[in-house]
């Protein structure tokens, strides 16, 4: 009997803390750059292609929010855990979703916090079924990373 009711808590615990994907945001152009004078200015990017095959993803961990950042053609990726997420939404076709993250990257010993805005708007895509998605990365050496894409959804996914 004890051995039974060992069996089922421990199939039972795989359900409350298994990974759950939240947000998976589809990425298409990149743009890098700094902040000058308050304002970002970019000086180089690329399209997501074969090369980087980029993806974010946030995901639900044993009740904690992730974001993480894979390039998945170079076998690599930056994540870490999120927080003090804040929610702004300027009019019913844009929902912007803020928050610190606190990244390492699996390809080198760098970690750090960086600040987070994911903007999504409503039918800037022909394909209705998807909604455009920018994803905006500050470093605190005001490095800025612009990521767009799409999440495959009709509505906005609210991260919580």
């Amino acid at each position: 009997m004890e051995k039974k009711l060992f069996i089922l808590m421990i199939f039972l615990s795989s359900f409350i803390y298994a990974q759950e994907t939240v947000l998976t945001i589809n990425v298409t152009k990149v743009f890098i750059g700094k902040i000058i004078d308050d304002k970002p200015v970019f000086s180089g990017g690329y399209d997501n292609d074969e090369t980087f095959k980029q993806i974010i993803n946030i995901e639900k961990k044993e009740g904690f929010l992730t974001f993480k950042n894979s390039m998945k053609a170079q076998n690599t990726f930056s994540h870490g855990p999120i927080d003090e997420i804040i929610y702004e939404t300027p009019n019913k076709d844009e929902l912007s979703t803020q928050f610190i993250w606190q990244f390492s990257n699996s390809y080198d010993d760098n970690k750090g916090i960086a600040y987070i805005d994911i903007i999504m708007v409503k039918n800037k895509l022909a394909d209705k079924n998807k909604i455009f998605t920018a994803v905006i990365l500050i470093e605190l050496d005001n490095s800025i990373t612009q990521y767009e894409g799409y999440i495959n959804s009709k509505d906005f996914i609210k991260i919580q």
